[in-house]
């Protein structure tokens, strides 16, 4: 977990990253067939896809529209997060 980075080039959380396993795992709080995305090894999912391993190279418009996009930005703003990053990264601590 450590070793990955937040997101691939360009902000895209659709590859290797913390950022797809975030969104992932969300899901999967929700939907257990989103549970073979957040693997660190490439699984399966119910589809025959494999998500969270080589990134697609999407942007943030092909998954969020641009209100709920602003709205993100929007709430980072409320908690005082870098504008230009919209999170800050703390070192795990177990």
């Amino acid at each position: 977990w450590d070793a990955l980075p937040i997101s691939e080039k360009g902000f895209r959380i659709d590859g290797n990253s913390k950022g797809c396993r975030i969104v992932h795992a969300s899901m999967a709080a929700l939907n257990n067939k989103h549970c073979p995305h957040i693997s660190f090894l490439p699984m399966e999912d119910s589809n025959g896809k494999v998500k969270c391993q080589e990134s697609g190279m999407r942007s943030p418009l092909d998954v969020f529209t641009q209100w709920e996009l602003d709205k993100i930005r929007e709430k980072a703003a409320e908690h005082g997060l870098p504008p230009d990053t919209m999170f800050e990264e703390f070192e795990y601590q177990p």
